[in-house]
Formats: C-alpha cells, structure tokens, sequence
C-alpha cells in the first residue's frame, strides 16, 4: 500500500515538474517576444498603430526592408493602421521588382536543380558560367534550359563511362566495373518500363 502511494506520489511529481519547465518555456517565448514587439515599437514607432500579429511580421522583415518602409511611412504620415499596412506592402512589391530587374533571366529562370548547384559551385566554376552566359541570346525557356544542360553543372551525379572499365588494373576489378555499369543501365532502363 505504501509503495503504490509512493509511486503515485513520485508519478505526480515528476508530472509536476514536467508541467514547470513546459510552462517556464511558455513564459520565456512570451517574454522574449515582448522584448521584441517593445525594440519594434522603439526603433520604429509608427508600428504602436499596428496590430500585434501585424508588428510580428513587421519584426520578421529584414533591416533594410523595416527602414525602406518607415521611410515611406514617413513621407505619407497616417495614423491608418490599414494604410501603414497598404504603404509596407506596396514598399516590399517595389523591392521584390527591383530584385528581379538586377538579376539575369537566365539566372531567374534556371531549373532549380542547376540553381541549386551553381549556388554550391566554387567561386571559379560561378564565373565561368556567368562569363559563358553572355556570350548567348539566352531569352527563351527552350535556350536557357539547354544553357543549363551545357553549363558542366550534373544534377543528376556522376555517370561511369565505359572506357573505365578498361582502365582496371587487373581483371576482377575490370569484371567488378563492368557489371556495376551494367547494372547502373539497367536501372536506368527500368524507368522506361
């Protein structure tokens, strides 16, 4: 009897515990975005008139994109929360069109398999893409794809070509490379059934 009561007793407490830290964590994100509502509001005061989800998306945007919109607020003063927020959008619309102005089109629309891989690509291999690219009338879809397929960039990994299976050093290692190849093309082919 003791022991079940005990049991139940260190079962409560631990529950207990557990409920502490859950609700202390609860605490500390309210508080920390108090703090950061009240450095909002300080920094940019015209942001007391927005709402409070409204200030949190305010607190999301970059440094440079918060200054852009107060600037605009401050040549449009209003006490309107709604137009604050017609003034931020259109400020953010602005910035997003000037982006795509400055960058190429056969940068912008890239397949994203090669975007991905001329980010991770080395300064040098960057460059000569970039230097390769204005050599080219890369103005439709059809032309930047194949740029893009040209480029030297792989999405798909490394492919082994026949010839190394006769470079092998001895005969097992050529068996062993001849069968992964020919295992690699018939997984290949398998796609087409």
């Amino acid at each position: 009897m003791k022991e079940a009561k005990l049991n139940r007793t260190s079962e409560l407490q631990n529950r207990k515990s557990k409920l502490d830290e859950k609700l202390e964590k609860i605490v500390k994100n309210i508080e920390s975005e108090r703090k950061v509502d009240e450095s909002v509001k300080t920094d940019f005061p015209f942001t007391a008139l927005l709402s409070e989800s409204q200030r949190r998306d305010f607190a999301d945007l970059s440094l440079t994109d918060k200054k852009k919109v107060a600037q605009e607020v401050k040549k449009n003063p209003t006490t309107d929360a709604h137009t604050i927020k017609a003034l931020w959008e259109n400020v953010l619309a602005k910035s997003a069109v000037e982006a795509a102005k400055d960058t190429p089109l056969w940068k912008s629309a890239a397949p994203k398999e090669y975007m991905d891989m001329f980010e991770g690509s080395t300064v040098t291999q960057k460059a000569s893409i970039e230097a390769r690219a204005e050599f080219y009338d890369l103005k439709t879809q059809y032309q930047i794809e194949n740029f893009w397929q040209t480029s030297g960039l792989n999405p798909k990994g490394t492919k082994t070509s026949l010839n190394e299976v006769f470079t092998a050093k001895n005969p097992k290692e050529a068996d062993a490379k001849m069968n992964s190849y020919v295992a690699s093309i018939g997984q290949q082919m398998s796609k087409w059934d």
